[in-house]
Order: C-alpha cells, then sequence, then structure tokens
C-alpha cells in the first residue's frame, strides 16, 4: 500500500476492538491483554519519589535547598514530583470532569475521534489503541485519547472532542507556563551550565511537540488475570511503578506521604496538586 505520497505504507494487524467493548461482551479477557509471567523486572531498591516544591524553588534568594534536591533528582533519579506548581485546583478538576465526560459517551460518539483513518490506518493522535505492530503484541487493557497539544497550530481540533477542547487549551497553557519554569531551574541547578538559563528551552525550541493523553482503565471482571497496564499511568492511589535509576538498579517507587502528593504520570494525567516529570 503506498502513501499519497508514493511512499509506502507498513502494513499493520487489523486493529483489536476498543477496550469498553470487549470488557463488556467478553466471556474471558483475551490473551494478547493478559500479562506474561516474568516480565516484571527484579526490584533492587525501594525509596520515595523525590519531590520539588516549585513555590520554593523559584523563591528569590531562598531556594539554594529545593534546588539541591532538584539536581539530585536529576542526576540519580531523572524523574521528580512537583507541588505548589500554581495550577488551580478548579481547573485540574475541571480537566478530570472534562475526561470523564468524554470516556462515558457511547462508544459511537467516540469513534469520531478515531485513531484509525478509513478503519485502516493508524495515526498517533485520536481515540483508540496504542499502535498493534504484530499479532502477538501485549497490549494495554485501556483505551486512550492522544492529541497533539503544542504547538497550537499544528492541532488536530477535529480529533479534539468538544468537551475538552477549551479546558485542554486552559490546561496546556499552564502545564507551558511550569514547564518553561522547571526547565530554567534545571539549568540553573546544573553548575555544568553556568549562567546560561535558558538552556534547555533553547534546545528544545519553539516547536517542540507536545502531547497529551487521557486514558480510561476497566475493571476485567476476570478473576485470577493480571492485565497489563501501564505503570506510570495508573491513577490508584496505592499502585507503585518500577524502572531502573542512573545505577540501572530497579526501584519500587512508593508514593509520598504528603497531603495531596498523588502521583500521575506525564503532564497528561494530571490529577489533586502535583505535576510529574520525566527526563
Amino acid at each position: 500500500m503506498e502513501s499519497a505520497g508514493g511512499e509506502a505504507r507498513p502494513v499493520l494487524p487489523p486493529p483489536p476492538p476498543p477496550v469498553q467493548e470487549l470488557a463488556g461482551a467478553a466471556n474471558d479477557v483475551p490473551a494478547r491483554y493478559v500479562a506474561r509471567a516474568g516480565n516484571e523486572p527484579k526490584v533492587t531498591v525501594t525509596a520515595p519519589v523525590p519531590v520539588i516544591d516549585l513555590a520554593r524553588l523559584c523563591q528569590p534568594g531562598g531556594g539554594a535547598d529545593e534546588a539541591s534536591k532538584l539536581r539530585l533528582a536529576l542526576e540519580s533519579w531523572g524523574l521528580f514530583l512537583v507541588t505548589n506548581h500554581g495550577i488551580e485546583a478548579t481547573l485540574m478538576d475541571a480537566m478530570m470532569d472534562a475526561s470523564r465526560e468524554f470516556f462515558r459517551q457511547p462508544l459511537q460518539e467516540k469513534q469520531k475521534h478515531s485513531n484509525m483513518i478509513d478503519g485502516k490506518h493508524f495515526q498517533l493522535q485520536g481515540y483508540g489503541n496504542d499502535r498493534v505492530a504484530s499479532e502477538d503484541q501485549v497490549l494495554d487493557w485501556c483505551d486512550r485519547l492522544y492529541l497533539l497539544v503544542e504547538p497550537q497550530e499544528d492541532r488536530s481540533l477535529d480529533l479534539w472532542p468538544a468537551c475538552l477542547r477549551d479546558v485542554l487549551h486552559d490546561f496546556t497553557t499552564e502545564c507551558t507556563r511550569v514547564k518553561d519554569c522547571l526547565l530554567r531551574e534545571m539549568a540553573k541547578a546544573l553548575d555544568e551550565l553556568g549562567d546560561d538559563d535558558d538552556y534547555f528551552i533553547d534546545q528544545f525550541g519553539d516547536r517542540a511537540d507536545t502531547h497529551a493523553r487521557r486514558q480510561r482503565r476497566r475493571a476485567s471482571g476476570f478473576p485470577g488475570r493480571s492485565l497489563v497496564r501501564r505503570a506510570h499511568q495508573t491513577s490508584h492511589p496505592a499502585r507503585q511503578s518500577r524502572r531502573p535509576n542512573r545505577d540501572n538498579k530497579q526501584w519500587d517507587l512508593q508514593e509520598p506521604s504528603a497531603p495531596g502528593c498523588n502521583k500521575r504520570g506525564e503532564r497528561e494525567a494530571i490529577s489533586g496538586s502535583v505535576l510529574f516529570y520525566r527526563s
């Protein structure tokens, strides 16, 4: 198969049905959604996720301790949580409410924003499953909505549900403010960069892609089945995620005990009062 530009398109397996449809109709969960034994990495270290207070970090002359914590997080972890970031709780709640409203719509309504072109060709943006490259690929037990939010002029607004459009724009604007603040503070925290506070911002340029991912996970209803779930994007408050640190050890990342510190996966799944950054 060739694209309009004459380039050959890869032949991909047909997309699986939405998880919403499978969860409501199947007598058993399909094998490709079941986690395979032995795939989980061995955990060797357990530690809390670093938490950075952005308000304290940006305080003139008063953020030295927070800057040291940020540098340690960057050098040793490659990820951290952010609290006191200045995004209003009402906006974050509105983002979550709009996401729930979209996923509660009838399947045929959500399919209007499908990530399958003509039902055959996968595109990254839109509603549906992740890209399926092979028949035996293990799939994530969720349906997702994936959208490019920056640069603004490259947005495919036809794929943006009406219930999400305005609040996602406002939310992205606030996240961009936080992102730029963090990037400047990261540059300040690394002595090797000298006084170039805009080093990381300049590296990204003014046309860096930013995507938002909203997803809904469903209870399987299949006792004894361990379903595939992307650890860093699950929203359960008691969940733990695993990742290697800079020394290639496997860390079991435990939830901080600070009130309101609910870990979330990347900027598109923000809730409560915390942003999650992953380098």
